[in-house]
């Protein structure tokens, strides 16, 4: 169902089209000021008990905000600024403290980084600005954050992959197959790809209670470390699967990898990290090439690269401008692989 109200804003007061722009988010448009202000739900912040996935048309703010000021900027159209707020909340629903789930600590962490990145068109409301502030004291408090490392090796039997879905037979397929890595990833056949690298961040120990950002099964699809360029690749894959979602995950994911493992902090000055060590306690078990992430990697470079057969509507009809749009952020280089899989016929169980 499209949101009409939207719809109108966009196409008469600002000059563009979307094909497919979500009901849960409100818009409004300040003409004089040339200002178009994005209200998420409370579910989509995370401020809820039922909370939407950060990749859910809903809730992916960073993805909606780059489409539309990439169209308004290729078509010359006046949008100086968009302003994220959430509807329903009060300043009160977060003071300086850990967040109260990991959805919403992954939340935080997104407007604040979106706005040091893009902040030139970029702004928060004035509640969501105290939300960043105080997300930021908590940060430059007493403590030291972990990241969750692998418990073993990610899935390798083809037939329990096909089983677990498609994007993750394919994940599985460019990790291990020379041909796939050299022509649609450009890398060397040596290069080690190792997939699902987990993306939770707790307070001083890695413990459920101790939870900043979602823990358990968020994961990195895949990922690249290039020692002699010293990059490290993240990608996330879409496979028959048009989200315009892939713009908020590869960016939360290539900040996480970048802050986590480059930089050891998340701000100028506050969030000490600390990274977290794989404990083989003598047991001779792989652990998806973690070992590389835990060395000195404080020259090296992070590149965000979205891996879809398809794209959204919204996506293709701008994408040059689009990525040129979210390669200013001065941080992380975002490039997008359009790749095409003749699938091979597996069947649902393993033969006996």
């Amino acid at each position: 169902m499209k949101n009409k109200e939207a719809e109108k804003i966009l196409t008469k007061d600002i000059g563009i089209t979307l094909s497919e722009f979500p009901n849960n988010i409100t818009l409004k448009y300040d003409e004089k000021e040339a200002t178009l202000t994005m209200e998420l739900s409370a579910a989509a912040a995370g401020l809820v008990k039922d909370k939407f996935n950060m990749q859910d048309d809903a809730a992916a703010f960073e993805a909606w905000a780059l489409i539309i000021k990439a169209e308004a900027d290729y078509r010359k159209k006046d949008l100086k600024k968009i302003v994220l707020g959430v509807k329903g909340v009060s300043n009160s629903d977060y003071n300086i403290a850990k967040p109260s789930n990991g959805c919403l600590g992954r939340f935080l962490y997104r407007i604040l980084k979106f706005k040091e990145q893009y902040g030139e068109w970029f702004d928060l409301s004035d509640m969501l600005k105290g939300f960043r502030d105080n997300f930021i004291s908590y940060l430059s408090g007493e403590h030291e954050f972990k990241n969750n490392v692998p418990v073993g090796e990610a899935e390798t039997n083809e037939y329990k992959l096909w089983n677990k879905g498609l994007e993750k037979y394919v994940e599985w397929m460019f990790g291990t197959d020379n041909e796939l890595k050299e022509n649609i990833l450009g890398l060397a056949k040596d290069t080690i790809i190792d997939r699902q690298l987990p993306v939770g961040l707790y307070e001083d120990e890695v413990k459920k209670d101790n939870v900043v950002f979602t823990g358990g099964s968020a994961a990195i699809d895949f990922w690249a470390l290039d020692d002699k360029e010293k990059v490290i690749n993240v990608y996330e894959l879409k496979t028959k699967n048009k989200m315009v979602g892939v713009l908020t995950e590869i960016f939360f994911y290539s900040n996480y990898v970048n802050d986590i493992f480059v930089n050891q902090k998340i701000g100028d000055g506050y969030g000490k990290i600390v990274k977290s060590k794989i404990k083989n306690a003598g047991k001779k078990v792989s652990h998806r090439n973690y070992e590389k992430l835990e060395l000195d990697l404080t020259n090296y470079k992070v590149n965000g690269i979205m891996i879809c057969d398809v794209l959204h509507s919204d996506i293709i009809d701008n994408w040059e401008p689009l990525i040129k749009l979210m390669n200013t952020n001065g941080v992380i280089d975002y490039s997008n692989i359009k790749f095409e899989l003749e699938l091979p016929k597996v069947k649902k169980s393993s033969p006996v």
